[in-house]
């Protein structure tokens, strides 16, 4: 897999893995001065403490 970043001023931070706490701290850094990047195997969260309701 070939992955194309942007060039950017900011730093880079690479977040690896999708689930709450990734996604935590990829809200945490919204407004900072970082570049975000997030790395999972799946290209969509589940919420799994609801999934007994399914």
């Amino acid at each position: 897999m070939d992955l194309q970043l942007p060039k950017s001023e900011y730093p880079r931070v690479v977040i690896v893995g999708g689930g709450f706490g990734g996604i935590e701290l990829a809200k945490r850094l919204k407004n900072k001065p970082f570049q975000v990047v997030m790395l999972d195997k799946h290209n969509y969260h589940t919420f799994q403490p609801l999934l007994y309701q399914v």
